[in-house]
C-alpha cells in the first residue's frame, strides 16, 4: 500500500548546524500532527538505511544540511533527488550516496517515492561537537519550515485549520 508523503529530517544535533534538518522536521511534526496523510520522521542515518524509511511512500521530502561553500550560511536549496550528488549526510565513508541507494532500491523492486524533494540548508559549522546552532541557521530553520508548509498546503490542498501554528 502506497502512503502519500513522508518528510524526513536528516542530521546530527551534536554537530551544530548539522542538526538543522532534524530541527525543521521536529517543527513540521508539531505543525502537521493533524494531517494523517503525512508522516514526519528524523534520522541520523544515510545511504542504504534510508531506503527502509521512505519505501512505500508516493512522495518524500528530505531535509538536510550541505556545506558547498557556494552560498552564504542559511541559504536554502531545493533539489530533486536526481540533482543531488554530494552532501555531508547523504554520503559517508562506509556507505553509498543517497541517489545510488534510491536507484539500487528501484532495481531491487522496492517501491520508492516517485518524487523526492530535498531541502538543503547551507551550513556554517558542522565539524565541532556542539548543540549550538549558528544565528544564520536558526533563521533558515524557520524559513525552511514555512517553505515546506506552503508547498504541502498547495500540494495536498490543506486548510489552515489542519496545519498548526
Amino acid at each position: 500500500m502506497e502512503l502519500p508523503l513522508i518528510i524526513l529530517g536528516l542530521g546530527n544535533k551534536i554537530l551544530g548546524d548539522d542538526g538543522a534538518g532534524i530541527l525543521v522536521a521536529e517543527k513540521l511534526k508539531k505543525r502537521l500532527q493533524n494531517v494523517p496523510q503525512i508522516k514526519v520522521d528524523t534520522t541520523s542515518l544515510g545511504g542504504l538505511r534510508i531506503i527502509d524509511l521512505i519505501k512505500d511512500y508516493n512522495s518524500a521530502i528530505i531535509i538536510d544540511t550541505i556545506k558547498s561553500g557556494m552560498k552564504l550560511a542559511g541559504h536554502i536549496y531545493i533539489f530533486s533527488h536526481k540533482d543531488f550528488i554530494n552532501s555531508l549526510r547523504m554520503v559517508s565513508y562506509h556507505d553509498i550516496n543517497f541517489c545510488t541507494a534510491i536507484e539500487f532500491a528501484k532495481k531491487m523492486n522496492i517501491q520508492m517515492p516517485k518524487e523526492i524533494l530535498i531541502y538543503a540548508i547551507e551550513a556554517k559549522e558542522t565539524d565541532v561537537f556542539t548543540y549550538k546552532i549558528s544565528r544564520e541557521i536558526k533563521t533558515a530553520i524557520d524559513i525552511c519550515t514555512e517553505k515546506i508548509i506552503s508547498f504541502i498546503e498547495k500540494e495536498f490542498n490543506l486548510k489552515n485549520t489542519e496545519v498548526e501554528n
